[in-house]
């Protein structure tokens, strides 16, 4: 399933998705204002991040944030369904 609006793009992950999540992870903001995103963040954590989101279960549908126009990388984070969204980990 996608979700476009304007110039976003919201789709499933893939596992192509992780070197983009390794590099924008290693922003020293990140883990700063994220206390569960580990530092140094590595090529095998966003593999795992990535893994997690394309088996996510049913109920739990998370979305990678992109360009409508590409659909590359703008922003990842994991949206979940509403039945899941206030108890849901990344």
């Amino acid at each position: 399933m996608e979700l476009r609006g304007g110039e976003i793009l919201l789709r499933r992950w893939r596992m192509d998705d992780a070197p983009t999540v390794a590099q924008a992870c290693r922003d020293p903001e990140i883990p700063r204002w994220i206390p569960f995103v580990p530092s140094p963040y590595t090529g095998e954590d966003a593999r795992a991040y990535v893994r997690g989101c394309v088996d996510a279960p049913e109920g739990r549908q998370p979305f990678a944030i992109t360009a409508a126009e590409d659909g590359e990388k703008a922003c990842c984070a994991p949206i979940c369904s509403s039945a899941t969204a206030g108890g849901a980990t990344p």
